[in-house]
């Protein structure tokens, strides 16, 4: 504000360290991890018959049948950890990154298994679980999912 009249002359946005940290967090998780479940591409996952039909008609199709089903989960989830411990060592502009970086790692992957076992697997065999469900909640409530982390992880160190 200006001192002498009140009036607003311009606006900063600050973002918070943890902002940024889990907004990385959650773009390693949608390149490495909910993009190929989202395209099928994981073998345990395959894409339904609606999304098959729909690729065939795509001028990609034989690129796009190659990348079906092609990855297993385990091989997915190594390259999003991958990801995640690369993201978290170029946070240098984040203050404490040289300090801090292996715990931010340890959270993302900790999250990362955290959210396959308890609404990927769920403990059903992977044709039961409603990918679209699973998909469209990490992309809506992604921040809610943090914090229900977060509560379960804390509660399981007492």
């Amino acid at each position: 504000t200006d001192a002498k009249s009140d009036a607003v002359i311009g606006l900063v946005k600050v973002k918070s360290s943890e902002y940024v940290i889990r907004r990385r967090l959650r773009e390693n998780l949608k390149g490495g991890l909910f993009g190929p479940l989202r395209r099928g591409e994981i073998k345990e996952f395959p894409p339904s018959k609606e999304k098959l039909l729909a690729k065939s008609g795509s001028k990609k199709k034989n690129q796009k049948k190659a990348a079906i089903g092609s990855k297993s989960l385990n091989h997915v989830l190594g390259v999003t950890r991958d990801r995640i411990y690369k993201g978290c060592r170029k946070l240098t502009h984040v203050p404490g990154c040289s300090e801090l970086w292996e715990e931010w790692f340890a959270f993302g992957k900790g999250f990362s298994e955290w959210w396959v076992e308890s609404r990927l697997l769920n403990g059903y065999n992977p044709e039961k679980v409603n990918l679209e469900a699973v998909l469209e909640e990490a992309k809506i409530r992604i921040a809610s999912l943090y914090a229900e982390y977060v509560a379960i992880s804390e509660e399981k160190q007492r």
